[in-house]
């Protein structure tokens, strides 16, 4: 009977022992949210970083809008994404490819570093100037290649509210006055951006890549191949 009487207690003891252990209540981690990534220099490079993950690959074929979507294309490869082009099988409704979905997203990242940069405590001058120049860079080539691809285009200022009314979207500027303001925001980046980023910063914007964009921007304005809508 002492045997048994000692067992149960051992079982009574483990199981008020288990139940006082807090370890097994796993509580899930705070969300972050847009402020954690600025509360220090490092964390504000890697959100930095981000804002360049929008950056389409034009050598990609399944996700290119540069590569094979021509109607010249001829493949033998009929399941490929790009095969969709020479057949038209897309619409507006259902893209087979689109920058549209994308680089909006990237704009708005953009601005919103722009927005919580100078509170990052522990900045540079110089990281500060040269974070606002990559962000402006980034919106303007994100700008120039959504013009590109499908001419007038709303531009995109600020961080706008993502519960606003449709009534409130901006509606699309005309062919000019989108070229202009592009050209003008490369101009801004160029003079806030060093001629070369550093070995630790090899593929990040400089004032170069910003005029050599503007240059192609004013290429392309100048085209009747992007230019000939004469409703806008």
């Amino acid at each position: 009977m002492k045997y048994y009487t000692h067992i149960l207690s051992l079982i009574l003891s483990a199981a008020f022992l288990f139940q006082a252990c807090s370890y097994l209540d796993v509580v899930p981690d705070e969300t972050p949210d847009e402020k954690d990534a600025f509360q220090n220099p490092t964390m504000a490079e890697r959100y930095l970083y981000s804002c360049y993950s929008f950056l389409p690959n034009p050598r990609h074929e399944t996700a290119s809008l540069d590569l094979m979507t021509a109607d010249e294309v001829v493949t033998p490869w009929e399941h490929e994404t790009f095969a969709n082009f020479p057949k038209g099988n897309y619409n507006a409704s259902e893209p087979v490819i689109s920058y549209w979905n994308t680089l909006f997203g990237g704009i708005r990242r953009c601005y919103i570093l722009l927005e919580n940069i100078d509170a990052v405590p522990n900045m540079t001058e110089a990281n500060l100037r040269i974070y606002k120049g990559e962000a402006k860079f980034l919106i303007a080539y994100y700008h120039f290649l959504l013009l590109k691809n499908y001419g007038p285009i709303p531009l995109i200022k600020g961080v706008m509210s993502i519960d606003m009314d449709k009534a409130d979207f901006p509606e699309r500027d005309s062919y000019d006055v989108c070229v202009q303001w592009i050209s003008d925001l490369f101009d801004e980046a160029a003079r806030m951006l060093p001629a070369e980023q550093t070995s630790t910063a090899y593929g990040r914007a400089t004032s170069v890549a910003a005029k050599a964009l503007k240059s192609r921007l004013w290429l392309y304005a100048a085209s009747p191949l992007f230019n000939g809508n004469s409703e806008y």
